[in-house]
């Protein structure tokens, strides 16, 4: 759920400067893997952005996200499953490319 978002919390996307051309990413993890994942993005400025989600091995686990967006702050929330199959309990990541500016974030999935 986007509300499991912390805009306080130190890994928050929420009210802070982005300096020149670069993203913010943000998680909420632990995650639940009965519920959607959310994250949210801080932009500097529009872009393509592109989301996915991999396993500890840098496997692909899902595609979150190809689209452009606005610059400024976004909170989504996305279906992690790989192939209709909810994630296995582990340890992921959120790797985010927004014009030439990456992201990753690591995401704890949890029964």
């Amino acid at each position: 759920v986007v509300s499991a978002l912390d805009v306080d919390s130190p890994t928050s996307v929420a009210d802070r400067p982005v300096p020149g051309p670069s993203v913010q990413l943000a998680v909420s993890s632990p995650a639940r893997r009965d519920r959607p994942l959310a994250w949210g993005v801080r932009l500097a400025g529009p872009a393509l952005v592109a989301a996915r989600l991999v396993d500890a091995g840098g496997r692909l686990v899902s595609r979150l996200l190809e689209a452009p967006l606005a610059s400024g702050t976004h909170r989504l929330d996305g279906d992690a499953r790989a192939a209709g199959v909810r994630l296995a309990p582990g340890v992921y990541f959120l790797e985010l490319r927004a014009g030439a500016a990456s992201a990753r974030r690591k995401i704890v999935v949890v029964p």
